[in-house]
């Protein structure tokens, strides 16, 4: 498992492996295309810090061409279902009281966490080792 230095301050991360900086993040800036799952939607729910916090760490450990492949549907009760291109690759509700993650680790082999933010950035992980063992590109 590779280690990941993340540096973080009140505006921006920067991925640092081996002291290469690949990109920095401002945290105001949403880096993935978000659809609602009906065209009329009863709610509208605002991008928060935390879905910015965790969609940002995901942006840094993905490829160019992954992140392109990445498409979020925002579910009725605020949950977001992540797609590589058409496949899912897992699920985050981080509005709310309950917050919680589901990681796919084959067709039929899944995990549901609760928890907070701190237990699922660390997750991500398998979210791109799904992606790239099971929806090879």
């Amino acid at each position: 498992m590779k280690i990941f230095n993340l540096l973080k301050n009140t505006k921006t991360i920067k991925y640092n492996p081996s002291n290469e900086i690949k990109t920095t993040l401002n945290f105001s800036e949403f880096n993935y295309p978000i659809k609602y799952n009906t065209t009329n939607p009863s709610k509208i729910f605002n991008i928060n810090c935390l879905e910015k916090e965790f969609f940002n760490y995901l942006y840094l450990k993905l490829t160019d061409k992954e992140n392109a492949k990445i498409n979020l549907i925002r579910m009725s009760n605020g949950e977001l279902s992540a797609y590589y291109s058409s496949y899912p690759i897992g699920r985050i509700k981080l509005q709310g009281r309950k917050y919680y993650m589901q990681i796919l680790y084959d067709l039929y082999k899944f995990e549901h966490i609760e928890g907070s933010i701190d237990e699922f950035i660390p997750k991500i992980d398998n979210w791109i080792t799904y992606i790239r063992v099971h929806l090879k590109y």
